[in-house]
């Protein structure tokens, strides 16, 4: 049986999550707010328990100046007592009939190990994403604290040909990063990142003229295109991430 969202499983999901990833419940809960859904929830049940799940978030592609709607499929985990009997597989087509169904361009995600790639890559998934790290020294004079949803926006602005989380999402995105000990700054060089407060140890740094180059990159995420024109610009196009949820 494959269901929707019902707040009936959320104990289970929960379960389920804390079992598989090893997440403590006040970050899970993060996922379930009281009010609304900010996901769609596609999982197996057998007798009345869930026993395979994964999620799908809103977010966006932006490859030469055309913006594509898509899902991010997230949290992807089968219980140990049911792995090897093609849950996983059932679902990940589920969410692909979905998103053709309801007009999304695209699919994307972030496998877990290398070995998953290959995985993935069975369902139609590309390895056609990435992650780019600044490298060289950078002194950030008078950085203060910005909001996550601002600096998600100015992100936006900045780069080219990348992924980014929208709507209810990018709330859920900061909230975890934040859960994590990340905060957004922005110095009076105008330059926006991502860090524990240590610049040393930013996730990500931005630039106003913020670009990147694939020679630079390495692999980061996957993609299943469904537009066809995103299919075509993904042949010569790499597309930025870097910041995923784990």
């Amino acid at each position: 049986m494959i269901i929707g969202v019902n707040r009936e499983y959320k104990e289970d999901l929960i379960s389920l999550w804390h079992n598989v990833f090893g997440d403590d419940r006040e970050y899970i809960e993060l996922l379930f707010p009281e009010k609304g859904n900010i996901c769609n929830i596609f999982a197996i049940l057998e007798n009345d328990t869930v026993c395979s799940v994964l999620y799908l978030l809103d977010c966006t592609v932006d490859i030469d100046n055309n913006e594509f709607e898509g899902k991010y499929l997230y949290a992807a985990a089968t219980d140990k007592k049911y792995r090897k009997r093609g849950f996983m597989a059932l679902l990940i087509e589920e969410a692909q009939k979905y998103c053709k169904d309801n007009g999304f361009d695209f699919i994307s995600l972030v496998p877990a190990n290398e070995q998953l790639y290959s995985y993935y890559g069975k369902f139609g998934f590309e390895s056609k994403m990435c992650r780019y790290k600044e490298t060289k020294q950078i002194t950030l004079c008078d950085a203060t604290e910005i909001s996550g949803e601002k600096y998600f926006a100015e992100r936006k602005k900045r780069l080219k040909n990348t992924f980014n989380f929208s709507g209810d999402s990018v709330d859920y995105a900061v909230s975890c990063l934040k859960y994590s000990g990340l905060r957004f700054y922005k110095s009076s060089e105008d330059i926006i990142y991502l860090s524990d407060g240590d610049i040393k140890d930013s996730e990500e740094i931005l630039k106003a003229d913020a670009s990147f180059h694939p020679s630079d990159a390495e692999k980061y995420g996957m993609i299943y295109p469904i537009n066809c024109k995103l299919k075509a610009l993904l042949k010569d196009n790499t597309v930025y991430m870097n910041i995923a949820l784990d």
